[in-house]
């Protein structure tokens, strides 16, 4: 399938990096933990902060922080604690500061976790114990959010 009509986005992203990495595989696990029927399995936590550059209002910044937390009747292969950063800017005028904001926390949390889930991925993958790879979310809020086809 050809795709043809492809859109400029809403936001672009200007660049990402990792301010924290924390990352240490299990070692006390046994080999009767291993043998058992638990599953290596993890729970996550995010958290997400936009902030606005003083100087340039246009540029936003979006932290998004990651941590793996234990599950219940599961076996916790790694610690691991993430911190993502990017800077985004909006290609088009939104209707109000709120739509921008939530444009911004939506779809910069998006795509910083989409950067750290690669990156946990690739640092577990030649861990002892299986790789972690973070389950898909949304950072869309349950109450009605802004749509990403809104706008000017």
């Amino acid at each position: 399938m050809e795709v043809t009509d492809v859109k400029k986005p809403p936001l672009e992203m200007k660049e990402h990096f990792f301010t924290k990495v924390s990352f240490a595989a299990n070692d006390s696990l046994t080999e009767e933990d291993v043998a058992s029927s638990k599953p290596f399995e993890h729970d996550f936590k995010c958290f997400v902060e936009v902030l606005t550059n003083n100087k340039d209002p246009l540029l936003h910044q979006v932290r998004l922080k990651i941590v793996v937390a234990e599950k219940e009747d599961a076996l916790k292969a790694y610690d691991i604690e993430i911190e993502v950063v990017g800077l985004f800017r909006p290609t088009r005028e939104f209707d109000t500061d709120e739509e921008l904001k939530g444009m911004i926390q939506i779809i910069g949390a998006t795509l910083l976790y989409g950067a750290a889930r690669e990156y946990i991925y690739s640092l577990t993958l030649r861990g002892p114990w299986p790789p972690v790879y973070l389950p898909t979310t949304s950072f869309i809020p349950a109450q009605s959010a802004p749509s990403p086809g809104k706008g000017k």
